[in-house]
C-alpha cells in the first residue's frame, strides 16, 4: 500500500544534524522469490542533502546460497557503510577530543624541548579529525573500519593550542547486529595502529616515543567515542508499525545480507 512505501521512505535520524533516508530507485519487481525493491541511500547533514561518494559498482541483490525460510532479506552494500561513516565525517560526529593522563611535565621527560615550552604544568589534551574519508571494508564473515586521523596533541589549559601533531592510521573491526529495526554497529577491537609524526614545534620525536606516549589514549578513547556516536544504531528500511525478528546478520565480501522475518508491533494503550 502506498501509505506503507511512504513511511519506507521517512527522514531517520542518525544524529542530531545528519538524517538518513531510504528513496526507492524504480518500480518494485515482482518474482517467483517475491518482491525486490531496491533502494538509494540519501544523507542530509544540517537539511542540506550531501553528495557521496560515488559508488565503485552497481550494486544489486545477490542470488542467497540457500533458499531462506524468512520471510524478507536486506541486502547492504559496502559502500552504504562507506556513506553512512562519510555522511557522519561531514556531520563533525567524529570530531574527537581525547583526554589523556598526560601532563606537560611528564611529556618532558621524554621530549626535554618541552620544558622551554611550558613553565607550568598543565593537563595534555588530543584532538583527533579526519584527514581524509573513514573507509569500511567486507570481506567473508567480518568487517572492519579503516581510519585516517590528524591527532593534534595540546595543552588543555586556556585555548586548545597545538604543539605536536601526528598522522594515525587505524584499522578497526566493526560488530554488526540488529535490534528492533536498527543495525548496531560498534567498533570492536583495533586490530592495528600507525603513527608518525605531522608537526612539531618541540623537535624531532622519534614513532617510538610517540607511540609509547599515545597509543593507549588512542587506542582506549578512539573506539569508545566512536560507539557514543554509533550507540542509538542506524534505522533500517521498514514499514511502520513492524519490527524485524529472528535475525541473522551475514557479512560477505563486498555486502552485508541480512535475513528476517516481520512482526506486527504491538500497540500499546
Amino acid at each position: 500500500p502506498e501509505a506503507a512505501i511512504l513511511s519506507l521512505a521517512a527522514q531517520f535520524p542518525v544524529t542530531a544534524s545528519c538524517q538518513l533516508q531510504y528513496v526507492p530507485l524504480a518500480v518494485p519487481m515482482f518474482s517467483e522469490q517475491g518482491i525486490i525493491i531496491s533502494l538509494q541511500t540519501t544523507f542530509q547533514v544540517a537539511g542540506i542533502p550531501i553528495p557521496l561518494p560515488v559508488s565503485p559498482v552497481p550494486f544489486s541483490m545477490p542470488e542467497p546460497a540457500s533458499s531462506s525460510s524468512s520471510h524478507l532479506t536486506l541486502a547492504f552494500s559496502e559502500h552504504f557503510y562507506t556513506s553512512l561513516f562519510f555522511a557522519l565525517e561531514i556531520a563533525g560526529a567524529f570530531n574527537m577530543t581525547l583526554l589523556s593522563p598526560l601532563t606537560t611535565n611528564t611529556m618532558a621527560q621524554k621530549i626535554p624541548q618541552m620544558g622551554s615550552l611550558f613553565q607550568e604544568d598543565v593537563p595534555v589534551v588530543l584532538q583527533a579529525v579526519f584527514r581524509s574519508s573513514p573507509r569500511v571494508e567486507l570481506e567473508e564473515g567480518k568487517a572492519a573500519l579503516r581510519l585516517f586521523l590528524t591527532v593534534h596533541v595540546g595543552a588543555g589549559a586556556a585555548g586548545f593550542q597545538s604543539f605536536l601533531s601526528m598522522s594515525v592510521d587505524m584499522s578497526a573491526g566493526l560488530l554488526l547486529g540488529v535490534a528492533d529495526t536498527r543495525m548496531k554497529i560498534s567498533a570492536a577491537t583495533i586490530e592495528g595502529v600507525e603513527l608518525s609524526l605531522a608537526a612539531s614545534d618541540v623537535g624531532s620525536v622519534p614513532d617510538a616515543v610517540l607511540e609509547e606516549m599515545f597509543l593507549p589514549t588512542i587506542h582506549r578513547e578512539v573506539p569508545a567515542q566512536l560507539n557514543a556516536v554509533l550507540s542509538e544504531g542506524i534505522s533500517l528500511p521498514h514499514v511502520s508499525g513492524f519490527t524485524y525478528t529472528d535475525v541473522s546478520v551475514l557479512i560477505h565480501r563486498d555486502y552485508v545480507l541480512v535475513p528476517c522475518n516481520l512482526q506486527l508491533q504491538e500497540r500499546i494503550g
